[in-house]
């Protein structure tokens, strides 16, 4: 009984660990974006040879995937907090 505890233990610092690992890191899925806006900056599309077109699909891309993999993250937290509830619940149960 006491390994089932400790087990649970050492199941539960592993969840906190990656929830805070991907608290910390979740703003670099924003690297792309502001790495295209700076680039921008730097080069203005009108003095590049490249259509405009390309350049607002890139612009958009780099948005749209910033987005989706900053919600990604944020779903895969929430999933992780409710799985350390239910290992918490379970253990006071137990005890």
């Amino acid at each position: 009984m006491a390994q089932k505890r400790f087990g649970n233990q050492e199941e539960r610092s592993r969840i906190r660990n990656k929830i805070e690992d991907y608290n910390k890191y979740q703003w670099f899925v924003f690297i792309p974006l502001w790495l295209v806006t700076v680039l921008q900056m730097i080069f203005p599309a009108r003095t590049l040879p490249v259509p405009e077109m390309y350049i607002l699909l890139f612009d958009v891309g780099s948005f749209l995937f910033s987005i989706t993999a900053f919600v990604a993250i944020r779903l895969q937290v929430r999933k992780l907090k409710v799985k350390l509830e239910e290992t918490e619940e379970y253990t006071s149960k137990r005890i």
